[in-house]
């Protein structure tokens, strides 16, 4: 095998890993990028060359392109995906908060509104009460 047939397989092999990671058949794996299965068979056997646009697909994907033209470092963009990983745990957080506040601004409007219906308690939860004043469920 020529230097460049060994270089493109191996790149293929890697493709193929990246390919078997979704669970996908060359079929489904080709649709993401519009391409075909021959198309996708023809890369992971190292006759042709990845395009572009494929490779910046990978790359939006979280894949480290430097270990799929290499084989050199992780398969994922490890530090990447860690900093999506907080960034998105941030904002839950934040939304959470934001969440647990209006919910209790709420009960603080519905308690006032209502006293005989709805009470907000020191530990700022709430009780929906029923005809008979006994807490719900």
């Amino acid at each position: 095998m020529s230097n460049y047939g060994a270089k493109h397989g191996a790149m293929g092999t890697r493709l193929r890993t990246i390919r078997k990671f979704f669970g996908e058949t060359q079929i489904t794996f080709a649709g993401r990028f519009g391409l075909q299965r021959h198309d996708i068979a023809n890369y992971e056997r190292g006759r042709t060359d990845l395009p572009s646009n494929v490779m910046g697909g990978l790359d939006r994907l979280g894949f480290n392109i430097s270990w799929l033209v290499t084989g050199e470092g992780d398969m994922h963009k490890v530090e990447e995906l860690l900093s999506r990983f907080k960034q998105l745990s941030e904002e839950f957080d934040r939304l959470s908060s934001q969440y647990r506040s209006a919910r209790e601004e709420l009960l603080r409007v519905l308690a006032v509104a209502e006293p005989g219906r709805y009470r907000f308690g020191e530990q700022e939860s709430a009780a929906v009460m029923d005809e008979r004043s006994e807490p719900l469920e």
